[in-house]
């Protein structure tokens, strides 16, 4: 709700709730043995430019840190990105945490058009694997019509999914779009129910778009998506947020 209101909200109002929150983070990182040792102090949210910045070989230091603060059994979300240079490094998540990146993701979804009751087919290999970030939306009880198939599957075996389930929208990577695009534009695609596709996770270009727009007869709302956050989606004009 809070990014609803705040859009209305004047320039300094936002700039006070920025700082409350920044502060926020830095008592939270005062927490963690790893961040209270590279900070010395409390830092003001004024020291924000002068903080060292956190480099890919640390965040296993940080994992063991973090994790020094737990029972041994406390189950926490191991996720494992590899971002954009390929140099994967396991993250720690909690419930918390799970549940903004889902809110963000829920408010592109709904703002497109989407809700809980329509059709859904989730062609993505996150959402199949139940230790990743996204394991838990294939055991929403939110997600009442929606369907999940990895994209690793078979290309022709997630099409007759499809065709069988005729959904609505479409959540999938864009390679894997592209792979779909290229079997459906040979014969009548066989979705009459379909009115939008979700893309993320990868770049998507125009030429893309446009097949789409050929082939399906529909637009694609993209999203900027990370396995750490869900920090910017595609409204109905077309617009990053």
């Amino acid at each position: 709700m809070i990014l609803i209101r705040s859009q209305y909200w004047s320039a300094d109002r936002l700039e006070a709730y920025r700082r409350a929150r920044l502060l926020r983070t830095f008592q939270a990182a005062m927490r963690i043995p790893f961040y209270a040792d590279r900070f010395g102090a409390m830092p003001m949210t004024s020291d924000l430019a002068r903080l060292p910045i956190l480099r890919r070989p640390d965040i296993a230091e940080l994992s063991r840190s973090v994790r020094s603060l737990y029972p041994p059994d406390w189950r926490l979300v191991n996720a494992r990105s590899s971002g954009t240079i390929g140099h994967a490094v396991d993250v720690l998540f909690d419930r918390t945490h799970q549940s903004g990146r889902n809110a963000a993701r829920a408010r592109y979804l709904v703002e497109n058009g989407w809700r809980p009751t329509h059709r859904t087919a989730w062609a993505l290999g996150l959402v199949t694997q139940p230790r990743s970030p996204d394991g838990d939306l294939s055991r929403s009880r939110y997600l009442m019509r929606s369907q999940f198939m990895s994209h690793t599957e078979d290309f022709a075996k997630q099409i007759a999914w499809m065709r069988k389930m005729n959904p609505h929208f479409i959540y999938t990577l864009p390679s894997n779009l592209e792979a779909l695009l290229w079997f459906l534009g040979k014969e009548d695609p066989g979705l009459p129910g379909l009115r939008k596709i979700f893309t993320g996770g990868e770049v998507l270009d125009d030429s893309l778009r446009e097949r789409t727009r050929h082939i399906l007869g529909v637009e694609i709302s993209d999203n900027y998506g990370m396995t750490e956050l869900f920090p910017a989606w595609q409204c109905p004009a077309g617009s990053y947020h």
